[in-house]
């Protein structure tokens, strides 16, 4: 099995939901006992991640361990790569497609030379780069810039491996951070990381307006962060005069850049 979606052993409604939407595709898949805030302490020690002063909820650490966790999962399997997935997903309707494609020998060989493709969407503005064509289906371009969100991707082996690496040293430096600020935000930079051009699924609190399932992970992190940086310290705080008035009229700028330049992915 290579399909996996992150749920805790109470959250019935949320597995009962997977359990209808991978259902209505033929899509196997097999849950993954989420890691709470009780098991924290051991596996810190287990994957040598240092929680010292670190700003993170409890339940953003449990989150972060039960990514890991499945990342180690990869290494001690026999296969290339996992797809992983949270329990408060939509699937698109031609999502077969992928799982029909990504298990064909040459697309499995082009996937196995890449780190990870980001198979969701937070429907927000991104920079991409050139579009490059793994399947009929499956196309994908270099991510530029952050796209939020652990709810859906694809990793593989080697770069599991890294990604354990890049935690560890990150930790050790009192650096720790949110896991799809890890993946998909931080190293952009240095880690060719991918996005799939047609997403395959999207978080029920991004798709609907009004929620079914409550996150606390969400409700947490607003709590500790300013909401116009979702997660990131918050910035133009004790701007002078000049530097509000470049502010205001370089915006108009950064505006056009943005619309003429991003590309908002959305959910089919």
């Amino acid at each position: 099995m290579q399909n996996f979606v992150i749920s805790l052993t109470t959250s019935q409604d949320r597995r009962e939901h997977i359990c209808n939407e991978f259902g209505k595709y033929n899509i196997p898949f097999e849950f993954f006992d989420a890691i709470t805030p009780n098991q924290i302490d051991n596996l810190s020690i287990k994957f040598d991640i240092s929680l010292t002063d670190t700003f993170l909820k409890n339940s953003e650490i449990a989150c972060l361990f039960s990514h890991i966790s499945l990342w180690q999962k990869l290494l001690n399997s026999e296969y290339d790569y996992f797809c992983i997935f949270e329990d408060d997903i939509f699937l698109s309707q031609d999502c077969s497609y992928f799982f029909e494609e990504i298990n064909r020998q040459k697309v499995l060989n082009q996937i196995k030379l890449l780190n990870v493709i980001k198979i969701e969407t937070f429907q927000m503005p991104v920079y991409l780069a050139k579009t490059q064509s793994i399947s009929q289906y499956i196309k994908i371009s270099k991510l530029k810039s952050v796209h939020f969100g652990t709810a859906g991707y694809l990793i593989t082996k080697k770069w599991a491996k890294i990604f354990l690496e890049i935690l560890g040293n990150l930790s050790q430096n009192k650096q720790l951070m949110p896991i799809d600020h890890v993946i998909f935000d931080k190293f952009l930079s240095e880690v060719d990381v991918f996005q799939m051009l047609k997403p395959i699924c999207i978080q029920d609190a991004v798709l609907n307006s009004n929620s079914t399932f409550e996150s606390i992970i969400q409700k947490e992190r607003k709590e500790r962060t300013h909401p116009q940086n979702m997660g990131l310290i918050p910035k133009n705080i004790h701007l002078n005069l000049w530097q509000k008035i470049f502010r205001e009229l370089t915006r108009p700028f950064k505006q056009a850049h943005k619309k003429i330049f991003t590309k908002t992915l959305n959910f089919n």
